[in-house]
């Protein structure tokens, strides 16, 4: 019974395999824009309209860089995302060392509410540019910045 446990334990804490589960992914990357500007930070999620997926391939997520470009992840690592017709959410941190506070108030954080969808191709896929277009009055300002932790990181090293 105790060697029975000690492996169940085992199974679970210490998968063995080689990490591949889930659908077969796809590298997937992507700009966005915010008024026209590229925005640094922004997760982006996307959400698969195929429910019989894993729910790591349901839910492949991404942060842009300075340049607002992205690479997605299903189980990290730019592994990419499963083929499929996905909802996409937004949400840029005020602070993006404490990413709580969404500059955007949440109004893209609803896959269902706002109009962003992305079609992953059983290839490598750029999905064409998100351009979120949002009243300047209406965003939170920024705390701290992406671009604010590359400078400083650079100021750091010189």
């Amino acid at each position: 019974m105790l060697v029975g446990l000690l492996l169940a334990v085992g199974f679970v804490y210490f998968p063995w395999g080689d990490g591949r589960r889930g659908a077969p992914k796809y590298p997937v990357t992507g700009t966005v824009f915010v008024n026209g500007e590229p925005a640094g930070g922004v997760q982006v999620r996307f959400f698969a309209a195929d429910t019989s997926l894993v729910p790591q391939d349901q839910m492949p997520v991404a942060v842009t860089d300075v340049e607002g470009r992205f690479e997605m992840s299903s189980f990290g690592g730019g592994d990419g995302s499963a083929e499929g017709r996905y909802g996409v959410a937004f949400f840029w941190p005020t602070n993006i060392l404490n990413p709580t506070t969404d500059r955007f108030r949440g109004r893209f954080s609803d896959p269902a509410a706002n109009a962003f969808v992305a079609e992953v191709r059983p290839e490598p896929t750029e999905i064409p540019s998100f351009e979120i277009t949002v009243d300047p009055e209406q965003l939170l300002p920024m705390e701290l910045s992406l671009a604010d932790v590359a400078a400083a990181t650079q100021e750091a090293g010189q």
